[in-house]
């Protein structure tokens, strides 16, 4: 997995992310996964994560997505 985290303000942060795996016999599919992770904050006890991704897996193509709420106590 490579990727880099930036803070582009104080409130905001921002992962971009590629993932792979490669197997030395048998199985000759790579799974492979890009994506972007992002933190807003809302208040001192408050966030917004927002999950985004693209996959491959077994000649499948697929995107993926979250939003999250955080609460801080």
């Amino acid at each position: 997995r490579m990727g880099t985290l930036v803070d582009l303000t104080p409130r905001w942060r921002v992962h971009v992310y590629a993932k792979g795996l490669r197997y030395f016999s048998g199985q000759l599919e790579t799974p492979f996964t890009v994506g972007l992770q992002q933190r807003v904050t809302l208040g001192q006890n408050l966030a917004l994560r927002i999950d985004l991704s693209r996959n491959r897996q077994l000649h499948w193509q697929y995107n993926s997505g979250t939003a999250s709420m955080l609460f801080y106590f």
